[in-house]
């Protein structure tokens, strides 16, 4: 089974579960979608940057439908200090 559900997220691509990640940020933080950048982890994992925000979600394919569940609260985005 797990087998088949690599094989959905494979024939969706990363574009399908990034959009439902970046919708998902963007309701869950109040940010406009189109500023919600998100990059793939290991795993079924992505996080969601945007608005000084940070998250990450797993997302699934239940029934065929793509699920992303947010690990924890969105929380502020530290940036390191820049050296001079």
């Amino acid at each position: 089974m797990r087998r088949l559900s690599v094989l959905a997220f494979a024939m969706l691509g990363c574009t399908g579960v990034a959009g439902t990640v970046r919708d998902r940020m963007a309701a869950d933080t109040g940010c406009a979608a189109e500023s919600v950048q998100v990059a793939s982890l290991p795993g079924s994992a992505y996080r969601a940057v945007g608005c000084g925000k940070v998250a990450t979600y797993v997302c699934t394919l239940p029934n065929g439908v793509i699920a992303c569940t947010r690990e924890a609260p969105p929380q502020p985005l530290v940036t390191p200090p820049v050296e001079h």
